[in-house]
C-alpha cells in the first residue's frame, strides 16, 4: 500500500507502548492483532497506526477492490462477537476501533 510507504517504521511492541500501554489490553493480543491485520491487508505491520481508517488508508488500491482481506477481518470479528453473545454494534472505522472491539470479544 503506497499510502503507508512514507511512514516512519514503528515496531508493534513500540506502537503498543505509545498507544495501548494504559489501555488494559494485553500487549501480546494487540501485537497479534496488528500482525493479523497486516497479513490480511498485505501491508507492512510497522507502518500501521491506530487512527488508520479501513475505508481510506487501509482500503485496497484501485483495481483490487475485491481483495478478501477486509472481508476476512470483518467475518472473524463478527464470529468472535457471536461467541460472546454480542453483535458488532459500534462503528469499526479505524484500526483502533478494530483492536479495542476484538479485544473485548476475543
Amino acid at each position: 500500500m503506497s499510502k503507508l510507504a512514507g511512514r516512519e517504521s514503528i515496531a508493534p511492541s513500540e506502537l503498543y507502548k505509545r498507544f495501548y500501554a494504559d489501555s488494559g489490553i494485553d500487549s501480546e493480543l494487540v501485537i497479534a492483532l496488528l500482525q493479523h491485520v497486516a497479513d490480511e491487508l498485505c501491508v507492512p505491520v510497522d507502518r500501521l497506526r491506530p487512527l488508520d481508517r479501513f475505508a481510506v488508508g487501509l482500503a485496497p488500491e484501485p483495481g483490487n477492490e475485491w481483495d478478501s482481506g477486509h472481508g476476512i477481518l470483518t467475518m472473524e470479528m463478527k464470529s468472535f462477537a457471536r461467541k460472546r453473545g454480542r453483535m458488532v454494534d459500534v462503528p469499526i472505522l479505524t484500526l483502533d476501533d478494530y483492536i479495542r472491539f476484538v479485544a473485548e470479544v476475543y
